[in-house]
């Protein structure tokens, strides 16, 4: 996957999902409500645990095989696999660092933009300097430069107006 895949990939993920269910926890009300939603929640972390976990994980023999079988269980046994994931691991994780998701979350709100072009832009520039090298390179043989090619077409000339023999004048 290339950097871009992988940082669209996070982004969507990130906003698309995370942001959701964290407004989704805050609404929690009615019972079946309340059960669905903390299905979302459970479901949108692990779509993160799986981004990492496929990035650090996937040569682990039977990796793939058991990431299947818990997302089986969270949505064949949903909601009541996603209400305990959510009550026992995932609100007590939550409650004791919610203050610094929110703070990254609005973070990256207000300066996504601007970072992502800035960052664009000098990758960019970057690509074009070595695109640029790299051409000028191959365009030039070995052992010629511009100045020598200049001065080479120069000296031709010359020699072709003034010639080492005498030219004979048929007039």
């Amino acid at each position: 996957m290339c950097f871009f895949g992988f940082v669209t990939r996070i982004l969507v993920i990130v906003f698309g999902v995370i942001v959701p269910a964290r407004h989704t926890q805050n609404a929690l009300g009615e019972e079946e409500l309340n059960a669905w939603a903390k299905y979302w929640v459970v479901y949108a972390w692990l779509i993160c645990i799986e981004l990492f976990g496929d990035a650090l994980f996937s040569w682990l023999p039977l990796y793939v095989e058991a990431k299947l079988l818990v997302v089986l269980w969270v949505v064949i046994a949903a909601p009541q696999s996603s209400v305990w994931i959510f009550d026992e691991i995932l609100d007590p994780l939550l409650i004791r660092h919610m203050a610094q998701i929110d703070e990254l979350l609005q973070h990256s709100k207000r300066y996504l933009l601007g970072d992502a072009i800035s960052h664009s832009s000098e990758l960019c520039f970057r690509s074009l300097d070595t695109i640029s090298s790299i051409v000028s390179q191959i365009w030039h043989t070995p052992g010629t430069t511009p100045d020598n090619d200049a001065h080479s077409v120069l000296s031709t000339a010359t020699e072709a107006n003034n010639p080492p023999f005498p030219v004979k004048n048929f007039e």
